[in-house]
């Protein structure tokens, strides 16, 4: 995994998908956001949503 990545880094290639990720996360993050502020989904339920972004973003 290490090499994998590291091959990645010096072809320029990580910073890419690093960015696609935070990109991805981050439209998820204001959708969320917009539910929460339309009473969508409750406080919990956000924090909740929130946390598995970055669980299953890792």
């Amino acid at each position: 995994m290490i090499q994998c990545q590291a091959k990645m880094v010096s072809e320029g290639k990580l910073t890419r998908h690093q960015i696609k990720m935070i990109s991805t996360m981050h439209r998820k993050k204001i959708k969320m956001w917009r539910m929460y502020t339309n009473k969508e989904i409750s406080t919990n339920n956000l924090l909740r949503l929130c946390g598995r972004i970055y669980v299953h973003e890792v």
